[in-house]
């Protein structure tokens, strides 16, 4: 199993006890055996229903980015041949406190996309919406610093 599933289960594990849940217990509440609870614990599972996932945080009282070990994205090692500016030839114009600050802040966007599409369960259409309406107001913020900029030259 890989860390990220192994991860998964230490932090599942870790929230059923500080809820005082034993593995019966929370199985029950989620509607699935014992033996797949304590098989995601053990990371000796990682296909099950996103359902499941879905209903986890909720009767843990934690959100999905508590239990799911996301790795924290740092642009100076992206994979930039998806996007459409190549940023590898920028990061070198800001400081390591700079960077630490955009990547803190880039983590922060991604985490709450997700919580937001996990927590309310939306569908396709629902989520380019989202992604629809974030893009364009990053737009507007692009196109206000600039029409600012003009200004002041």
């Amino acid at each position: 199993m890989n860390n990220i599933c192994k991860q998964f289960g230490i932090n599942i594990r870790k929230y059923r006890n500080e809820k005082g849940y034993t593995t019966a217990e929370l199985a029950k509440y989620l509607n699935v055996s014992a033996g797949l609870v304590n098989n995601i614990e053990n990371s000796k599972n990682d296909v099950f229903k996103l359902e499941l996932l879905l209903n986890l945080p909720k009767q843990l009282d934690v959100s999905l980015s508590d239990l799911l070990p996301t790795a924290k994205m740092d642009i100076r090692q992206m994979n930039t041949d998806n996007l459409t500016i190549d940023i590898s030839n920028k990061t070198n114009l800001y400081s390591n406190e700079e960077i630490d600050l955009i990547n803190n802040n880039l983590n922060l966007i991604i985490n709450s996309f997700l919580n937001t599409i996990f927590q309310c369960k939306y569908t396709e259409d629902r989520i380019k919406t989202i992604t629809s309406h974030i893009t364009e107001d990053f737009d507007f913020i692009r196109k206000l610093n600039l029409s600012q900029n003009k200004k002041a030259d």
